[in-house]
């Protein structure tokens, strides 16, 4: 295929053989031209309900088309996926379009196939299920409120916590906060599990934009005996599912007193990772063990 045939071309081509259909797309990533093609093609009454998952580093790209996208596509979902496939069904027809073009302009030469094998349609939409079912689903009122904010002391005149505020002005150490604020009682979050998952999304956004290769958790604390898991850790673990990067567990809690663990190595340009400041001893001793000063991202400034 040349660029006078782009992906969107295929797919108009196919619906026009087989009528209404169902349509599920994997792609690395996509633009606004391509979404508008598929609204097109949806008011031609090509398309009865159609679900597109991304590659989770797309999530930066896609925050700036989320309100279009949210209301063309029936569902998104983000995952760990190079994949290129399309597949079309209706009672009469079940195809794939498989080949090398994202979801977006393509200028160079690409190929691609074009199957009704039953048995080769099968084993696309299997593995497509199999990555659906691992995939974070995409919800447009979570990624409008989850740009991280940067901040400092300064800024931040209404920083509670005067220790770790004293502490921030005079050695300048910069947190980023996934939420300038929770409204529901964040301590209650922690107390379930399956909570984490609200988080996961900002978590990967914040990963994918500022390209973050390691990251040391807080300590566990005397919560984590009372629950059963450690709410930062298992938020990383999940967030670990669709972008790769590295968890150090660097830091243990020894009667209430933080600590470095022996033979602990990381790079310059880790990350620090706490869910919430209180008093900010935490933090500071995090800061203090690591000299990693701008590398620090709490979920919430409470």
């Amino acid at each position: 295929m040349g660029a006078d045939i782009q992906l969107y071309n295929l797919l108009e081509w196919v619906l026009k053989q087989t009528g209404k259909a169902r349509v599920t797309v994997v792609t690395f990533s996509m633009n606004e031209e391509f979404i508008r093609k598929i609204l097109q093609l949806k008011n031609a009454q090509l398309i009865d309900n159609i679900t597109i998952i991304l590659d989770s580093k797309a999530i930066s790209k896609t925050q700036k088309i989320a309100a279009f996208a949210k209301n063309v596509f029936t569902e998104m979902y983000f995952a760990k996926t190079h994949a290129k496939v399309i597949l079309i069904k209706n009672e009469n027809h079940n195809i794939a379009i498989v080949g090398s073009q994202n979801f977006t302009r393509g200028n160079r030469e690409e190929s691609g196939i074009i199957t009704n094998v039953t048995s080769t349609v099968q084993i696309y939409d299997t593995e497509i299920k199999r990555i659906k079912s691992s995939a974070v689903q995409f919800e447009n009122q979570k990624i409008e409120a989850i740009t991280p904010i940067r901040q400092t002391a300064e800024k931040r005149k209404n920083f509670s916590f005067s220790k770790l505020n004293n502490y921030r002005r005079t050695q300048g150490v910069e947190y980023f906060a996934l939420f300038q604020n929770i409204k529901m009682n964040l301590e209650y979050l922690k107390s379930e599990p399956e909570n984490v998952d609200m988080f996961v999304m900002p978590m990967i956004k914040f990963i994918t934009e500022n390209n973050v290769k390691q990251i040391l958790p807080g300590p566990k604390g005397s919560r984590t005996l009372k629950n059963g898991f450690h709410f930062a850790t298992l938020l990383l673990e999940k967030t670990q599912r669709y972008v790769d990067f590295q968890i150090i567990d660097a830091f243990e809690n020894r009667n209430n007193h933080i600590y470095l663990k022996e033979n602990i190595a990381f790079d310059t340009d880790a990350y620090l990772f706490d869910d919430i400041c209180t008093r900010g001893t935490t933090i500071r001793k995090m800061v203090e063990y690591t000299n990693l000063k701008n590398k620090l991202i709490v979920i919430c400034n409470h």
